[in-house]
Parts: structure tokens; sequence; C-alpha cells
């Protein structure tokens, strides 16, 4: 994932609609081509607004869980065959 820091900001208008285009100066400075996919994130009371692509959303998701649970936690995944693997073994009458 690109860790870059972009800076660049535009005044941009919300019309009737609730619509607003990002301005091209920004979406140059943080390297944004028209037709790209983006999330958008409201964050804290500020009204900040966030603008990120897939990758990078999953990127901070995947930092977040890991800080709450710690990177010592076991992994989900391993977690749920360990489950599958104790039900069939009772299944099927083994202990």
């Amino acid at each position: 994932m690109d860790s870059t820091e972009y800076e660049g900001s535009a005044e941009a208008t919300v019309t009737a609609q609730g619509r607003s285009a990002i301005p091209k100066e920004v979406r140059q400075a943080a390297g944004r081509e028209p037709g790209t996919k983006a999330y958008i994130t409201a964050k804290g009371t500020g009204g900040r607004i966030v603008l990120e692509t897939r990758a990078q959303k999953i990127q901070r998701l995947r930092t977040t869980l890991t800080k709450q649970l710690g990177a010592d936690s076991p992994s989900l995944a391993d977690e749920l065959a360990a489950d599958r693997s104790r039900d069939a073994r009772r299944e099927s009458g083994a202990t």
C-alpha cells in the first residue's frame, strides 16, 4: 500500500442535492484519476472527510483490528478451522 502523505486543498461547493465534486488539484495531489472508486468517510466532529481507495481502507481496518486484538491474537481463520475439526470429530463419534 502506498503510504505517501498527500497535500492538496481547494474550495468546493455542496449543491442543493448534496453533491460536491472533488477539485482537480486535490484529485491530482491524492493521485486519483477520474472514474476511480473511492470510499468516503466523515471523521470526528469537525466535518473532516477522508477519501480512500479500497486497498487503503482494508489496510486501515487491518491495522485497527491488529491494534485492538493484539499482534499475537490467533488467526480467526485458524480458530474457525479448529472449530470445524472439533465439530466433525464430535459428529463422527470420535473424541
